[in-house]
Order: C-alpha cells, then sequence, then structure tokens
C-alpha cells in the first residue's frame, strides 16, 4: 500500500577483518587500557594513518583522546587537493593501524610526512617546526580481536641496503592487561583467572567472566556484543575509578 513503510534489513558489506573499526567505542576503551598500563608515559599529540580502515577509526578515536589526526592518501588515490594528506601534523605523531606485518604501511606514511615538510611546508621547518613518530597503536590483526598492542617508538633507522625501520621500545599489549583484569570463574578455563586461554565456552579470549560468554558466538556481531558487554562491566568503570 502506497504510504506505508517497509521495513528492509540493510545489506551488510562489513568485512570481517575490519569489524572492530566499525566499533570505535570499543577501540577508544582499549586504547585507554593500554595506555594507562603503559611502562612509560607516552606523550603524542596526532594520531596518523591511511586507507579506508583508518578513514573510519582514526578520527572519532582522534576526538575522543582531543587529539589531531591526519590521514595520508594512498599513492594512487585520486584527489583535487594539492597535498597527499588530509588534517593536522604536531610535532610527535603516533601511527595507527589494525596491525603492522611486513612494515611498508608505516614506512610509506613516513615516507609521505617528510615528503610533504619538505614539498609543501619547508618554509615551516625553516621556522623550527619538526614532527616526529613517537609510537604505535595497533588495534587489532583482524584475526584475533583481542591482539591490541601500544609501543613505544625509540627512534627511525636504515640499514646499509637504505631499508628503513623502526627500533621500539615498550610496549603494553591487550591480551595482557585482560589477564591482569580477569577475576577469574568456574566455567572450564584452564588455569585461575583464565590466563587468557581459550575456554569451552569462548568464541574468544575470556574476559571478566565466562558468565558473559555461555555459548558460541554464532557471528562477528555477537562476539562484539560480548566483548562490549566485558567492557560495560570490567574495563570502563575501571578507568572511571582509577
Amino acid at each position: 500500500m502506497w504510504g506505508v513503510p517497509v521495513s528492509v534489513s540493510p545489506l551488510d558489506v562489513t568485512s570481517g577483518y575490519m569489524t572492530r573499526a566499525h566499533n570505535p567505542r570499543e577501540v577508544i576503551d582499549t586504547f585507554r587500557l593500554l595506555r594507562k598500563h603503559h611502562p612509560k608515559p607516552l606523550r603524542f599529540d596526532t594520531l596518523v594513518g591511511t586507507g579506508l580502515s583508518g578513514a573510519i577509526i582514526i578520527p572519532p578515536l582522534a576526538r575522543a583522546l582531543r587529539k589531531d589526526y591526519l590521514l595520508i592518501r594512498k599513492d594512487d588515490d585520486g584527489t583535487h587537493s594539492e597535498f597527499p594528506a588530509e588534517g593536522r601534523l604536531g610535532s610527535r605523531w603516533l601511527f595507527v593501524d589494525d596491525l603492522v606485518c611486513s612494515g611498508a604501511t608505516l614506512r610509506r606514511c613516513m615516507r609521505v610526512v617528510r615528503e610533504m615538510l619538505s614539498e609543501h611546508f619547508g618554509h615551516r621547518q625553516r621556522t623550527g617546526f619538526s614532527t616526529e613518530l613517537v609510537g604505535m597503536f595497533l588495534y587489532s590483526d583482524g584475526w584475533n580481536s583481542q591482539s591490541a598492542r601500544l609501543t613505544e617508538v625509540i627512534s627511525t633507522e636504515t640499514d646499509d641496503t637504505g631499508f628503513e625501520y623502526v627500533r621500539e621500545g615498550a610496549e603494553t599489549r591487550e591480551r595482557k592487561v585482560r589477564e591482569m583484569l580477569c577475576t577469574g570463574c568456574d566455567e572450564g578455563c584452564a588455569g585461575a583467572g583464565c590466563r587468557g586461554e581459550r575456554c569451552d565456552h569462548c568464541y574468544d579470549w575470556c574476559g571478566e567472566t565466562c558468565g558473559f560468554y555461555q555459548r558460541r558466538c554464532s557471528t562477528e556481531a555477537e562476539r562484539h556484543a560480548m566483548t562490549d558487554k566485558w567492557l560495560t562491566a570490567t574495563v570502563r568503570p575501571y578507568l572511571d575509578n582509577n
């Protein structure tokens, strides 16, 4: 009948490995948790990333942390802009991505930052402006959503072949922090406090109690609902009260 709204479920084209990028509150809470337990105070003023996942997660993360952000375009992206990136860049930046494998994405971001400064903002360098990579926040490797880590970058170096790499320092891993906060339960986990082991009741790494994971999650959305339940019951009160 005309004028009667039809209820149609949307077409879901969410890629499995990008599921966490579509859950900004989970990523924000995870970052706060890792930063709180990082061995050193990690000072930064800008988040830098690239790609579609970066465009999805970095702006809300930066707003929550009250930091600037810079999104670097891929080399073959078409744009009307004269700049190879979009946003604002401060003096100490944190690289944000789901994971680092070969390091190619990180090296490209480092290259673009250098080139952008020399080609477009040389006058800023002449007046004393400089910027450095100080750390990395890797929020998920896509296949194990509890693998986030926050890592200090001590320096960037180049070997005899011209290959550029970063020297990492202190780091905090999500799995280890979750193990520390876990109070244990009687639902079949291997070892008191879960110790990060999978149990018969869990689809993913155990949280504060396996009571949240009584059955195997059938979808990514259901698993993230369980994770959010754990964050709401344990992590957020912990962060707010400490």
